[in-house]
């Protein structure tokens, strides 16, 4: 199931339009009224960002762009101080420090705004930080590079060169890092678009997150849904050997983030008969496991087959039809999966009174 693990919102350079905007209107019209401006556009972006896309985390490059504007538009209110003509470049240099500040303390605001948080928001603050992480490295390179030009062209060339230098590449090293991050991002979201996330569940079974499938392993807190199909022939189990070493149904997997159980049935199904049987398992319970961790709810399926010609295939060889009995008797002896040996009762049951009455 293929996901957008990263949308637009992850693109921190965004933070940079009202410097973007103050820059380019500062070529054009008053100094003062281009930086006030550039702070309205940043209190309208930042309205856009909290209320109207309803984004439960801050952009901290857009805080940073907002805070820098307003401490130069005091500069201009309380004192006579100019800029002349190197105002673009004075600005990148100040949001450039700015965001190398942010970029050493980076790390401990990770952990400030993660503490005491719900797993969800504590996934969304990180992922919030190490996005603008990128947008920081990003600036801090094309900056080093534009004063790297700087240093190089300066004394060679005319006025107009500098004029460029000090007015319009500032305002491309901003543009620039707005392209470059939603590059990253698109590289990235192709990188992980075969990634496979799961729900995380609370204790009532409601989905209050989701995590990739490879960090189950460090996340056994949490309880994760699986989706398990048993085949009935003629009231045997077909079995097979699993990875574990134990012998249980070949038809389960775990229920991806955002399937539905009719839809991960079917894809379950279609991993064992690819030849387009229609066989429709009926669910028949749900239950917690909690004898492993991470703990499962496990949604049950009985999948009833009277023609066991189906299962002859070439990628079933080591399964086999088990008798209820066998397995009763093979039962606590490591034999058979837990959630199997969990279910047996339930299954024996279920079976037993299925045949009792499939000829009434």
């Amino acid at each position: 199931m293929k996901h957008k693990i990263l949308s637009s919102i992850y693109n921190m350079s965004l933070g940079f339009l009202p410097v973007v905007v103050c820059c380019l209107l500062s070529l054009f019209v008053p100094l003062g009224t281009a930086v006030c401006i550039g702070i309205s556009f940043g209190f309208f972006y930042l309205f856009y960002w909290r209320k109207l896309k309803k984004v439960r985390f801050p952009n901290i490059i857009l805080h940073i762009s907002i805070g820098v504007l307003i401490i130069y538009f005091l500069i201009m209110l309380f004192s006579d101080f100019t800029f002349g003509n190197t105002f673009p470049l004075v600005l990148e240099i100040s949001i450039i420090i700015s965001v190398f500040v942010f970029y050493l303390v980076g790390s401990e605001l990770v952990r400030f705004f993660c503490r005491k948080k719900a797993f969800n928001d504590e996934r969304n603050i990180r992922q919030s930080i190490e996005a603008s992480f990128v947008a920081a490295r990003i600036l801090l390179i094309l900056g080093l590079i534009h004063f790297l030009v700087i240093t190089i062209i300066r004394s060679l060339g005319s006025d107009t060169t500098v004029y460029c230098l000090y007015n319009i590449f500032p305002l491309l090293v901003f543009i620039f890092g707005i392209l470059f991050n939603k590059i990253a991002i698109n590289c990235f979201n192709k990188m992980m678009s075969k990634e496979e996330f799961l729900p995380v569940m609370n204790e009532k079974g409601d989905v209050f997150g989701k995590i990739l499938k490879t960090e189950i392993a460090e996340n056994k807190t949490f309880i994760y849904p699986i989706v398990r199909i048993i085949i009935s022939v003629k009231g045997m189990l077909f079995l097979q050997l699993s990875d574990c070493e134990q012998i249980d149904t070949p038809l389960q997997s775990h229920l991806l983030f955002d399937e539905t159980l009719e839809e991960s049935t079917g894809r379950i199904m279609k991993r064992m008969f690819s030849n387009g049987q229609r066989l429709t398992p009926i669910f028949s319970i749900v239950y917690r496991f909690r004898d492993v961790f991470p703990e499962r709810l496990i949604y049950l399926y009985i999948l009833d087959m009277e023609n066991e010609n189906l299962l002859h295939d070439k990628q079933h060889t080591d399964g086999k039809l088990w008798p209820l009995q066998q397995i009763k008797d093979n039962l606590r002896k490591g034999i058979f999966g837990e959630c199997l040996e969990h279910e047996y009762e339930h299954l024996s049951d279920v079976i037993y009174t299925r045949e009792k009455y499939k000829g009434l």
